[in-house]
């Protein structure tokens, strides 16, 4: 949940997403073309993973509200987590990534192997 914005899991490929204030209220079924694993919420962009890819979308509203897909990540993530608008932290295999909207690597940490 953020602000006004609301999302929710419907399933394992369905994101209800849903806007209400004193004078409107929307309601929005995203379908994901995967089996979603997680998805996490930040002011208006909405994030979730599959078990083979990410995808970022922007959320708005004018009479309805708009969903537009800002970026599709193939990468296999085990966990993922906005740190920013306009970034985000992935759990790997190996350790984390930071990585920006388009997915660009910002910063990596790798786990020491034992």
């Amino acid at each position: 949940m953020n602000g006004n914005y609301k999302a929710i899991l419907k399933g394992t490929d369905k994101i209800e997403i849903s806007y209400e204030d004193s004078k409107d209220k929307f309601l929005q079924i995203h379908t994901t073309s995967g089996h979603i694993k997680g998805f996490d919420f930040i002011a208006d962009k909405l994030l979730y993973w599959t078990s083979k890819k990410i995808e970022i979308l922007e959320i708005s509203k004018s009479s309805q509200i708009n969903i537009n897909q800002i970026s599709s990540i193939e990468q296999k993530a085990l966990r993922c987590l906005f740190v920013s608008k306009d970034s985000f932290i992935i759990t790997t295999d190996y350790g984390f990534n930071m990585l920006s909207q388009t997915g660009q690597v910002k910063q990596t940490l790798v786990f020491p192997e034992s």
